[in-house]
């Protein structure tokens, strides 16, 4: 995209996801489309140019080209790479494919690549566990409260209890009073 460029002027854009397994509840589709469309309206379709295309590794179901479906199984890993047909689309991956894996500066790349995506996951886990730790804490926090709480009401329903009791015992001895006066 040029800087300054009219945004009406920009031409079509598909954003291609390639996966190896399918993102959509085993629908089976090979490949998904879509549109920018309206939720309120699915008649008023957003018309900026933009596809978005999901490929899945694993589709069973719509017609795609038999170079789409080689080049789909190279991404599974589940066939033989040197099975595809001498300069198809399939074989032309591959091939850079390899031909990238020897390359040192690239191999450095993915290593530093690797690294990273390996000290954001770690970062994620730290965090998460924090989050974790935190819930485990406010749990302990409540439970504890509801102890003392339920350890308040016990006391409580104790006393009770024993007044209660006292009542009963002082009614008791007026009565025996009030039977003794009268005899």
């Amino acid at each position: 995209m040029v800087n300054g460029l009219n945004y009406n002027r920009l031409g079509d854009t598909v954003i291609l996801f390639i996966t190896p397994f399918d993102p959509f509840e085993g629908r089976g589709y090979y490949k998904y489309t879509f549109k920018n469309v309206c939720l309120e309206d699915p008649e008023v379709m957003l018309e900026d140019g933009v596809t978005k295309v999901v490929l899945n590794a694993e589709g069973r179901r719509g017609d795609i080209p038999a170079e789409l479906k080689e080049f789909l199984q190279l991404v599974t890993g589940k066939t033989d790479p040197s099975s595809y047909p001498d300069g198809s689309f399939a074989d032309r991956v591959q091939k850079q494919v390899i031909r990238a894996r020897h390359n040192s500066e690239w191999r450095r790349d993915y290593v530093d690549w690797e690294m990273t995506l390996r000290n954001e996951r770690e970062k994620g886990r730290e965090e998460e566990r924090a989050k974790t730790e935190e819930q485990r804490k406010r749990a302990e926090a409540a439970e504890s409260r509801a102890e003392a709480e339920k350890s308040r009401a016990e006391t409580a329903e104790s006393r009770a209890e024993a007044a209660e009791a006292e009542v009963r015992k002082l009614r008791e001895q007026l009565k025996n009073l009030q039977t003794e006066m009268s005899e």
